[in-house]
């Protein structure tokens, strides 16, 4: 695994094995994805020298690890652990609003595409599953989380789970780090771990739920999104930004008492996975240029708009120089305070 000589920017998150139907139910069978990559490729579209970490099996592709590299990614934070572990995904997008994610034969068999023979005793996995993985955290230099990661001083938590997200926190803290973004993960945002919430956002700098997550977490309290947002900024954690979908994002900025609505650029639907991941790593790349919430706003919502026009969590990354700078000029006039 290669290692960069400046690192700026660490990114957290998982690496799996995906299969995609997308909305024209066209498919894409056994292909690099996660959290991990979708969030690195928004990043990498404002930032460089961005270093990974990550845990998977030992049945995880190693011409996956080499491919990565080669979109210019410092992979010495991925540890390859002894044992195997399952890391399949699936998504069928039946609509905008509706992803299947636990029933792959139903998927296929509607558009008449051959099953494939990986997906066979497919199960989604569990939180525990993915906390096993990654219980055993902490700076070691062979090879788990290189030392010098502690020197940088902004990082960004893809969904993992509640107890990683705390530990991963923590830890990152004992360095230099000043800038800490998380998105969280659906195992953590329901009324029942409101208390352990804050021990998530408590000092971060942005916070990333999406609509229906954060409407779960509020379940019998509040209807009202910025009254949600206002509740969690007083946990610690000045930025809250809603994602909403093809409906945009909010943005609560505590600091400056602002409510921000910027809507989703205008793009082609092709498939949405891993926009909410693109969104959050570009947000939190150009948030460490500029550290300007609404900048950061609106390159978070470039990166995603050109994410869904397409399947991979590289085909935002590789669009056509300037375009994501061009769809900024546009965003930049559909900015609302309100």
């Amino acid at each position: 695994m290669t290692k960069s000589p400046f690192i700026k920017l660490l990114i957290a998150g998982e690496l799996n094995q995906d299969f995609i139907i997308d909305l024209s139910g066209k498919p894409a069978n056994d292909i690099s994805g996660g959290s991990l990559l979708y969030a690195a490729a928004g990043a990498r579209m404002w930032n460089e020298d961005i270093g990974l970490i990550s845990r998977t099996g030992n049945n995880y592709p190693q011409e996956w690890i080499s491919s990565i590299e080669k979109h210019g990614l410092d992979t010495s934070g991925i540890l390859q652990l002894s044992q195997s572990y399952d890391s399949r995904r699936f998504y069928y997008w039946v609509n905008l609003e509706k992803c299947v994610t636990d029933n792959p034969v139903a998927g296929y068999a509607k558009f008449g595409l051959t099953f494939p023979k990986e997906l066979l005793d497919y199960f989604p996995q569990s939180a525990n599953t993915t906390e096993k993985m990654w219980k055993n955290i902490a700076p070691r230099l062979n090879p788990a989380f290189p030392h010098e990661y502690l020197d940088i001083n902004g990082a960004h938590l893809c969904p993992i789970n509640l107890m990683t997200h705390i530990k991963l926190s923590a830890l990152l803290q004992q360095g230099v780090i000043n800038t800490i973004t998380v998105s969280p993960s659906d195992d953590y945002m329901n009324p029942p771990f409101m208390a352990q919430l804050s021990s998530v956002i408590k000092d971060i700098s942005a916070f990333f739920p999406t609509e229906t997550q954060i409407r779960s977490l509020f379940s019998g309290r509040s209807k009202d999104l910025w009254e949600m947002a206002e509740a969690l900024a007083a946990m610690g954690c000045p930025l809250i930004v809603i994602q909403r979908g093809e409906k945009g994002y909010w943005l609560f900025d505590a600091h400056r008492k602002q409510k921000i609505v910027l809507p989703m650029y205008p793009a082609h639907w092709v498939d949405p996975t891993g926009m909410n991941d693109v969104f959050a790593g570009a947000f939190f790349s150009e948030y460490k240029n500029s550290y300007d919430p609404t900048q950061a706003l609106i390159a978070g919502n470039a990166s995603a708009s050109l994410a869904v026009e397409g399947t991979g969590p590289f085909f935002c990354s590789n669009s056509l120089p300037g375009l994501g700078l061009a769809r900024r000029d546009v965003l930049q006039s559909m900015l609302k305070i309100v």
